[in-house]
């Protein structure tokens, strides 16, 4: 015969491996949700912070119509994996510099208002460049915003 004290532990057992994993899954999808929120806060902040200092830095160049210089600014985003292109627009919409060079096409025709937009997997920002209320321009930088990958990053933890 079976010992019902034995049946009883090991029923308490299973109750106490149930609620335990319970809490686990819990807070696990907890911290994955507010990983992925701060990851696409922190990109975005991120590529504020490079529309701010190419704005600042290119805005010499859109004063005096120096293409040249404001795509030697623009190439050092290469030093950025994540961003997929970039463009600096003159004040009256037409593409001024863009990075790459021979991806152009790829870059919206005119420029939008400031504030960013996900789509798909990328993220756009578009941030004006402006100087003693002088509107001088637009930077636009477009990066790579993959949280299918950084999801199954926590799932590779796992």
């Amino acid at each position: 015969m079976s010992n019902p004290r034995s049946s009883i532990h090991r029923k308490l057992s299973y109750v106490v491996l149930a609620s335990t994993l319970f809490a686990l899954v819990i807070t696990g999808t907890a911290m994955a949700f507010y990983d992925l929120r701060t990851f696409r806060e922190t990109l975005i902040a991120d590529l504020t912070a490079q529309a701010d200092i190419l704005g600042l830095a290119a805005a010499p160049a859109l004063e005096f119509s120096d293409p040249e210089s404001a795509q030697d600014y623009l190439a050092l985003l290469e030093a950025k994996p994540n961003i997929i292109g970039a463009a600096i627009y003159a004040a009256n919409g037409n593409l001024f510099a863009s990075y790459p060079k021979d991806k152009a096409a790829d870059l919206p025709a005119i420029p939008d208002v400031d504030g960013h937009r996900i789509e798909g997997g990328t993220v756009g920002l578009f941030k004006r460049i402006a100087t003693r209320h002088e509107i001088l321009g637009t930077v636009y930088i477009n990066a790579q915003y993959d949280l299918l990958a950084r999801l199954l990053g926590y799932l590779g933890i796992i």
